[in-house]
């Protein structure tokens, strides 16, 4: 009796495996399966902060995914990628997410954890991986604060150091660690401030006024107008803060640092730090305060406008930027 049960039990597993274990992933060009990403800095959070704020990104990735069946007489497959293969609790404080190809994705937003990627790899009749299908794509993973706000504390904000955050795998499910995924490393990097920063920007309005078309030359500086970003800080804790720029009612040049209005493209905008006279760089971390006790901090900025033609078009220009902070 007990033998014709365990025989029975292994004969229902073998028909439950799903055709997604016939499935498997690499990074192009290389046998790489198991990849990793690695926080390296210590992100300060205020609890005070709402449910949902951004507390860090990985810069865009921009991969070469190869696919393909790998068990002979199994049928082609559509891939998916899974947010949190494993499955593992991150707790109440932190929640994952990710950008992929520009649109941003919260792993509790997807059902079942999957994101269907519009990718389908033909099946195998034999000699399986022979001819593999590959794909290139743009991600970028996310961490955002999942608790409500609270009373300011201190601590860590999930206990796991480590955590596998996605992988690409077919649509019954996964095998964890045998298609293409990502860990990403240094998750007790977050953790809990007793106090929080207010930023405000002075100007938070640029006018650059009526400009003349003549003799515009490319890449000349128009104009120049100072602005301040102040921090002001309830306690005197030690961090410091980091900045992200995101265009808004605008496009970027090819080296991300300066603004092209879209109701004008004659001009761009250019950020400039006064410290050393560098262009802020959008869509990429940079330190707006280094770290330090001091409870008010100024940073001195101008907003330069220069010519990006020399046969401008007459009229108006708008754009702007928004500006997420990050604690450190």
């Amino acid at each position: 009796m007990f033998s014709r049960q365990l025989l029975f039990i292994g004969f229902l597993f073998f028909l439950s495996i799903p055709n997604s274990y016939a499935l498997k992933c690499q990074k192009a060009g290389s046998s790489l399966i198991n990849d990793t990403t690695t926080i390296t800095d210590t992100t300060a959070v205020p609890n005070s902060l709402p449910a949902g704020t951004l507390l860090w990104r990985q810069p865009t990735q921009r991969i070469n995914v190869e696919c393909w069946v790998d068990i002979p007489n199994m049928p082609g497959e559509k891939i998916y990628f899974y947010m949190n293969p494993g499955k593992v609790n991150l707790g109440n404080e932190i929640e994952i997410g990710v950008t992929y190809q520009g649109k941003d994705y919260l792993y509790s937003s997807l059902p079942g954890g999957k994101l269907d990627i519009g990718w389908f790899v033909n099946g195998c009749t034999e000699n399986c991986g022979w001819q593999k299908e590959s794909k290139s794509m743009t991600y970028s993973l996310f961490f955002v604060k999942k608790s409500p706000a609270g009373d300011n504390k201190e601590g860590p904000m999930t206990t796991l150091a480590n955590y596998r955050a996605f992988q690409f795998d077919g649509v019954g499910g996964v095998r964890v660690g045998e298609s293409y995924n990502v860990t990403a490393k240094g998750l007790d990097k977050f953790r809990y401030l007793p106090c929080e920063s207010s930023i405000s920007i002075q100007p938070n309005v640029i006018n650059f006024g009526a400009i003349r078309p003549s003799g515009a030359v490319v890449g000349a500086t128009i104009k120049e107008v100072p602005f301040t970003i102040i921090e002001q800080r309830t306690c005197q804790a030690a961090y410091g803060l980091g900045g992200y720029l995101e265009p808004l009612t605008a496009s970027l040049n090819s080296a991300q640092d300066t603004l092209i209005p879209n109701d004008n493209k004659s001009v761009g905008i250019s950020l400039i730090n006064d410290d050393g006279q560098r262009a802020l760089a959008f869509k990429k971390e940079f330190v707006l305060t280094p770290k330090t006790t001091s409870t008010t901090n100024s940073h001195s900025f101008q907003a330069r406008l220069k010519w990006l033609t020399a046969t401008p078009t007459v009229g108006e220009f708008n754009a702007g930027a928004t500006l997420d902070i990050f604690y450190k």
